[in-house]
């Protein structure tokens, strides 16, 4: 089921213009999935206003830096 859940998410994401499939170049069976422009900055909105709460968990997770993503 969670399988199907992730589908429909992906699908979902898809018609909204978030992410983009692709059959996968090193195996035919799989699928990739990557974000557009559009999901991208739908994601740096996010983490823009989560920002604090995504610092608080330095140390369990990698918080990367702003200038480490090529902003300045």
């Amino acid at each position: 089921r969670s399988i199907s859940g992730v589908v429909s998410l992906i699908s979902r994401c898809e018609a909204a213009g978030l992410v983009q499939r692709s059959v996968s170049s090193s195996d035919r069976r799989q699928v990739d999935v990557q974000l557009t422009r559009k999901g991208n900055e739908c994601v740096e909105q996010l983490a823009g206003l989560h920002r604090r709460e995504l610092l608080s968990l330095q140390g369990t997770f990698t918080v990367p830096d702003l200038t480490t993503l090529g902003r300045k």
